[in-house]
């Protein structure tokens, strides 16, 4: 009865929602840059000739953005070199680039941009009006986070469709009837942590279709096995690092101009020039605003190494007159974070902290800004080694907080609890398709 009425108030939020959204994109599109910018993203579904399969696909995967598609990467890599048949919806303009390569790469798999002002009750090319149900194919539908659409609920609840949750978290939710009739939609679900398992089955989930995992932990754990080859063309940098006790350096990781504010403190930014401290900063975006933001402190050294500088002379530069370090280089910051005893990840005084799991697993203590509410992988570390990560609210009071953690005294088991969940990798991918794929 419950799942008759859930199912029933969402048929009637997807038949309003398909009657006013494209009446109110309509009248809104006239006003908002945004909005426009959202409806021509989502039109080039009908625009670009859209890859079709000769059969029903195998599985369909649908993520908000960046981070989600991150979480489910290994997972979606896995199924492709597999050779099943791969459905792809993404929600943020901001995956485009990165999933329209990943499918002109990969003829097993197809994408579509979700429908949101352009979501129709029914497809109808004309009009421009979408439906997802028109689109997909595939019997198995997993989602990511959040995402809960009604039309994509209700294509998961469908007989024929098995449907899972990867990544689900209860963070800052209520234990309401919506929630549990929402949760108990899944077939199977896979949580970001052993609390959030906790709190599903505390909401009422059967436990048999409860796990945690968490799938990037291969793909890191393998990346930090290969780091010296990755990294062989900075030798130089690696034995200057390998120069200081590791205990005294520090990466700041996905950086942002807002957090150099750390080097206002005058004691810490002494301790950088007098070589007793080395740091690193990796920024998140490429420009010149944290350079800018370092340069206005006083008597304050900068060095930037760029993608094809030349290496020996920033060395040079820096051996004669020791800095911060900014570097300007893709696909090395994984790598790089297991060769420092502490880091500083980016975000966390701004929307949202970045990457948590990359400098846990390498070894590191971390810091970051409060604003970890979106964070699975911040639960992840509370539930396996919460005294390694350390909440930095004033980013003045950085240096003086780092001064009391012992760099020396770090959980010796992370790497092997990493290597332990990739071992299970094959077993929860099989657990997802209810092992009809194998």
């Amino acid at each position: 009865m419950e799942c008759k009425l859930f199912i029933f108030i969402l048929r009637i939020i997807q038949f309003f929602r398909g009657i006013l959204i494209p009446c109110l994109a309509f009248i809104l599109f006239i006003f908002s840059k945004k909005l426009r910018s959202r409806y021509f993203f989502e039109d080039k579904n009908l625009t670009d000739k859209t890859k079709t399969f000769d059969k029903e696909a195998n599985i369909a995967f649908e993520v908000s953005s960046e981070g989600e598609f991150e979480q489910i990467k290994p997972l979606l890599d896995s199924y492709l070199e597999r050779g099943f048949l791969i459905e792809l919806i993404y929600s943020s303009d901001s995956l485009e680039d990165k999933i329209q390569k990943l499918t002109a790469a990969h003829s097993n798999l197809r994408s579509l941009r979700l429908p949101i002002l352009s979501y129709g009750i029914i497809q109808n090319d004309l009009l421009g009006f979408q439906n997802i149900s028109s689109w997909l194919t595939a019997k198995q539908l997993i989602l990511c986070r959040y995402d809960f659409y009604p039309e994509l609920l209700l294509y998961g609840l469908r007989k024929d469709v098995r449907f899972c949750l990867v990544s689900a978290t209860f963070r800052n939710k209520t234990a309401s009837w919506w929630n549990r009739s929402l949760y108990n939609s899944f077939d199977y679900i896979l949580a970001a942590s052993r609390e959030d398992k906790d709190k599903l089955m505390d909401l009422g989930i059967d436990a048999n279709k409860l796990s945690s995992y968490e799938f990037r932990i291969p793909q890191i754990v393998e990346r930090i096995a290969n780091r010296s080859s990755k990294l062989k063309p900075y030798e130089g940098l690696i034995r200057l690092i390998e120069s200081f006790p590791k205990e005294k350096r520090i990466i700041f990781g996905s950086a942002w101009s807002n957090e150099m504010e750390v080097f206002s403190d005058s004691q810490f930014a002494n301790e950088v020039i007098k070589r007793n401290l080395l740091i690193f900063v990796l920024p998140h975006q490429f420009n010149n605003e944290i350079r800018e933001k370092l340069s206005s402190f006083p008597n304050f050294n900068v060095l930037t190494y760029k993608e094809g500088d030349d290496l020996n002379l920033l060395l040079e530069k820096y051996n004669k007159e020791p800095g911060v370090i900014i570097l300007e280089v893709k696909g090395i910051l994984l790598e790089l974070y297991s060769y420092f005893g502490h880091s500083f990840i980016g975000g966390g005084h701004g929307r949202s902290v970045h990457s948590l799991l990359e400098p846990f697993l390498s070894g590191c203590h971390i810091y970051c800004g409060p604003k970890v509410h979106r964070s699975t992988e911040y639960d992840f570390i509370q539930s396996n080694a919460p005294k390694d990560l350390t909440i930095v609210k004033d980013l003045g009071s950085f240096y003086s907080v780092f001064s009391k953690i012992d760099g020396t005294d770090l959980s010796p088991s992370r790497l092997e609890l990493g290597k332990n969940f990739a071992s299970s990798f094959n077993e929860q991918a099989d657990r997802l398709t209810g092992g009809s794929l194998t």
